[in-house]
């Protein structure tokens, strides 16, 4: 189960709870003038890609208690 609220996204799994915020550069950075990061071509033409350090990513896990036999039991599948 997924919930989007702006720019943070929660993630219902079984035994964690993930939330995360979407990424963003500080547009005013004087290395990647607010693109988070730097993009080139490799050897093989392939693209790659290198984060700048004003690229900010949060991410919280927060883990859930672990259930019983008899709790998951108690479940309907619907």
């Amino acid at each position: 189960m997924d919930i989007r609220l702006g720019r943070w996204q929660v993630e219902y799994h079984q035994r964690a709870i993930h939330i995360t915020r979407e990424p963003q550069a500080n547009p005013k950075c004087p290395d990647c003038q607010g693109k988070g990061g730097h993009g080139y071509i490799t050897e093989g033409g392939d693209g790659d890609w290198d984060y700048c350090h004003c690229f900010d990513f949060i991410a919280w896990r927060l883990p859930l208690w672990r259930r019983s036999a008899r709790q998951l039991a108690d479940r309907t599948p619907f």
